[in-house]
């Protein structure tokens, strides 16, 4: 369920994201891969790390972007979270 949650919500940020931003998180997915074929386990563990604070980041701009959106337009209540939530 929690995984579900969080899906849900990545996917929604990712619509958002800017393409080198994806673009550099394919390219830590294939080097965190590469570590993990090799076995090498100390290096495998230091991308993860650098991959999560990075996506970490990524995220955080992202929903500063949003944020600016939403207060530069005065949008509030439900029609901020998008067309599913307003036409409830």
């Amino acid at each position: 369920m929690v995984s579900a949650l969080y899906y849900e919500r990545r996917r929604n940020t990712a619509e958002r994201a800017v393409d080198r931003d994806l673009r550099d998180a394919a390219e830590a997915h294939r080097q965190i891969y590469q570590a993990v074929r090799a076995h090498d386990v100390d290096r495998a563990r230091r991308l993860m790390n650098d991959h999560l604070l990075k996506a970490s980041s990524y995220q955080a701009k992202e929903e500063q972007v949003l944020g600016s959106k939403v207060l530069g337009s005065k949008v509030l209540g439900s029609k901020v979270l998008g067309s599913k939530r307003a036409a409830r």
